[in-house]
C-alpha cells in the first residue's frame, strides 16, 4: 500500500478575530494536518495487537485489500489476518482459517454424520454472528470472519471479535475431532465383529 501524505485543510478564520483579541479586519487563515482516516485506523489495530504482545506481520501485495496485516498470538495458538477490503472504505475485517488436515477421513464418514456435524458448526456460527465461507460436507478448509464498522471500533470491540473467532475454531476443531474419533471407535468395533 502506497502511503499518502496528510491532508492539509486551510480555513479563513474571520469570525474568531473578535474572540482572539485582533482589531484588524484583515482575514485570518488557520491551517490543520487532517490524517487519513484509514490510516488512523491501520494504525490503532496494530498498535492494539502489539500491545497485547501478537506478532504482527504486514502483507504488502494483496489485490482486494488497502491494508492487510498476519498476526499471531503470544501462544501461537491462534493466527488471523486483519484488514480492510479495497471496495469498503468504513469497515475492517478480521478472519481466521482452518486447515482441515483429516478432510479425507471426514469424507469418508457416512453422510448423516457429516451433515449433522455440518449443520451443528453452521448454528454455531450463526449464534456466534459470524460469517465463513468453505463449510460443506467434504471441507479443506473454513475461514471464519467477523467485520467491524469505523463507528463501533474500540479495542474492546475489537478483540471481542478476534476472542469469538478463536472460540469459534476451538468448536469447529472439537466437533470434528470427536465426529472422527467417534467414527474410528465405530470402525474399530466393525472390525472386531
Amino acid at each position: 500500500m502506497r502511503d499518502r501524505p496528510p491532508l492539509l485543510v486551510c480555513s479563513r478564520l474571520d469570525a474568531m478575530n473578535g474572540m482572539l483579541g485582533s482589531n484588524s479586519d484583515a482575514p485570518t487563515w488557520g491551517c490543520a494536518v487532517v490524517k487519513d482516516p484509514i490510516e488512523v485506523v491501520r494504525g490503532k489495530v496494530r498498535r492494539w495487537l502489539q500491545e497485547e504482545e501478537w506478532q504482527v506481520q504486514e502483507k504488502t501485495h494483496h489485490p482486494e485489500a488497502r491494508w492487510l496485516f498476519a498476526a499471531g498470538s503470544r501462544d501461537d495458538r491462534a493466527a488471523i489476518t486483519v484488514g480492510q477490503r479495497a471496495n469498503r472504505q468504513d469497515k475492517i475485517s478480521i478472519e481466521l482459517q482452518i486447515v482441515f488436515t483429516n478432510a479425507n477421513r471426514f469424507a469418508l464418514m457416512p453422510l448423516d454424520r457429516r451433515k449433522s456435524t455440518v449443520v451443528e458448526i453452521t448454528s454455531y456460527l450463526l449464534l456466534a454472528n459470524l460469517e465463513w465461507r468453505g463449510l460443506n460436507l467434504e471441507p479443506t478448509d473454513l475461514f471464519l470472519m467477523s467485520s467491524i464498522y469505523y463507528d463501533g471500533l474500540t479495542k474492546d470491540v475489537f478483540f471481542q471479535r478476534v476472542r469469538a473467532l478463536i472460540n469459534a475454531s476451538v468448536l469447529v476443531r472439537s466437533s470434528m475431532s470427536l465426529l472422527l474419533d467417534d467414527a474410528l471407535a465405530d470402525f474399530e468395533t466393525e472390525d472386531r465383529n
